[in-house]
């Protein structure tokens, strides 16, 4: 930063300058005295620059260390919100009904003297206006309320057969309003009903924004990089890191890799939603599944061990992934199967350059030979209200090795910790990689933006110097006026051309007399 400190005093200078002698040189009503110059210098150099350099980088800093990740949690109640609808009240759905006059003035009979001013009557004239009648007698409104906050589902629909609770039993409802407003309760928000009833309450992700200093540091050796990415990417072996929603909460974080795995991702998706929905509230994590056969890793001339480093160097990419690159509290476990029926082997990794070792180790080698199912390989986990609507407690109904590992259900040393990246989350562990920040490198335009900036700041201070001070006709502003310089020189030019021609007349007459002689 004090680099870009030095190189906006150092532009700004300059522009003084050349505003300066811009202004000598037309001879404007407008001057930069060398005093003016001087205390303006001063202010940019020890304030301004300094300011809008402090301002600019701390805004960029913030904006490069900023990465999304999801975040994971647990539905709470699905709640209805229904509206009486009234005259001109508060539903949305309205038609214009039971007219009114309203007396309304305007000019008239308008002359104007010979002065040209104008004067003008008033007058008033019938109007007719509309009040606003709802079509219905009430609207609903739906959301879930869940950990992460409330979702809405859709406002304002039309109760079960509208036509029966119309508002003005004259006014029949147009089909095109009624297909436009939807009726009833929505699917979605149905069936998060039955979950929550039931006392089984779904899953919910969401994207939220962290601080990350490894993915923004360009030089630091922390990230993975891999000389095979290029290769697994064109035959299709390495999936797109998922990184949006579906459904107003949902993710699909179960990926299938290769042309000849038979698999139901979906069935996977939703044991990973399930194991996520505990593990973002309980240990603040987020697990990503890929399966893989063999075969086709085999096809493309990879290993295990080659293709679990290479996908963690494509996800990790911020180039490929921007803001959305592998994020820190991200657990990624690639599944392989020889026969589609058992696990034949496993490798594991986090979103963090070290850390849950331990972990790492045991799902590698405790997984193997497990039945290539969802139900096997993550368990069956299912969320109970410990208070109804307001604090939800996970459970393992179908024990999966992946549950009982991250939980250290049988070594507590395999427990899931969040590794720190600022420390300071008490719930995170280790002591951060605030060092990473002066790593962080600005982009071109970033650069030139902030000068930019920092450029029409002393622009200000440029234009007050040369408003305050008023030119002197009568004489020259300072020591130095380029208009004077170059009134000297034409001068002397002038001067120099009227000693040649005496010269030369004094040649041609010497010349001449030597002649006559």
């Amino acid at each position: 930063m004090t680099g870009l400190i030095f190189q906006g005093i150092l532009i700004a200078a300059l522009a003084g300058l050349a505003i300066k002698f811009f202004l000598d040189y037309q001879r404007n009503n407008l001057e930069i005295t060398w005093g003016e110059y001087g205390l303006g210098l001063l202010a940019i150099s020890f304030v301004l620059t300094p300011l809008i350099v402090w301002a600019g980088w701390s805004v960029v800093r913030s904006s490069n260390l900023s990465f999304n990740e999801y975040r994971n949690g647990w539905e709470l109640q699905a709640v209805a919100e229904p509206v009486q609808c009234a005259r001109d009240g508060p539903c949305w759905h309205e038609y214009d009904c039971d007219p009114y006059i309203v007396m309304v003035s305007y000019q008239c009979n308008c002359t104007t003297d010979k002065d040209g001013r104008s004067s003008c009557s008033t007058c008033w004239r019938p109007e007719t206006r509309y009040h606003d009648c709802p079509y219905v007698t009430v609207e609903t409104s739906y959301s879930v309320q869940t950990t992460l906050g409330s979702y809405t589902i859709a406002e304002h629909r039309f109760p079960e057969n509208p036509q029966s609770h119309r508002w003005r039993t004259s006014k029949n409802i147009p089909q095109y309003v009624i297909d436009r407003v939807g009726v009833s309760e929505p699917q979605f928000w149905k069936a998060a009903d039955v979950r929550v009833r039931a006392g089984k309450p779904g899953p919910v992700t969401a994207r939220a924004s962290y601080d990350n200093y490894i993915l923004a540091s360009d030089s630091t050796i922390l990230n993975q990089y891999s000389g095979e990415v290029e290769k697994l990417l064109a035959v299709k072996m390495l999936p797109e890191l998922s990184h949006g929603l579906y459904d107003y909460y949902m993710a699909r974080k179960a990926y299938s890799v290769g042309p000849t795995l038979r698999v139901d991702t979906g069935a996977w998706s939703e044991k990973v939603a399930y194991l996520n929905a505990a593990l973002g509230s309980e240990l603040q994590g987020d697990l990503h599944v890929v399966l893989i056969h063999d075969a086709d890793l085999r096809k493309v001339g990879s290993s295990p061990d080659e293709y679990a480093l290479t996908l963690k160097a494509y996800w990790q990419n911020t180039k490929h992934f921007q803001k959305d690159a592998l994020s820190k509290n991200t657990i990624v476990v690639v599944v392989g199967t020889k026969d589609g029926e058992s696990v034949s082997w496993v490798r594991a990794m986090i979103g963090m350059p070290l850390g849950n070792e331990r972990m790492i180790t045991e799902i590698r080698n405790s997984l193997v030979g497990v039945p290539f199912l969802p139900e096997a390989v993550i368990g069956g986990i299912r969320g109970h209200f410990e208070i109804y609507g307001q604090k939800v407690k996970s459970s393992q109904e179908v024990n999966g090795r992946l549950g009982s590992i991250i939980w250290g259900r049988e070594l507590k040393e395999t427990r899931f910790r969040r590794v720190s990246m600022s420390s300071k989350d008490p719930d995170d562990f280790g002591q951060g990689f605030r060092y990473l920040a002066n790593e962080i490198q600005l982009t071109w335009f970033q650069h030139g933006m902030i000068l930019f900036l920092s450029l029409l700041g002393c622009g200000v201070v440029w234009y007050a110097a040369a408003a305050h001070g008023i030119r002197d006709p009568r004489n020259h502003s300072g020591p130095f006026d380029v208009n004077r310089i170059k009134k000297w020189w034409k001068s002397q030019w002038r001067e120099m051309r009227a000693w040649i021609r005496v010269q030369k007349t004094s040649i041609a007459d010497k010349v001449g007399g030597r002649r006559t002689e």
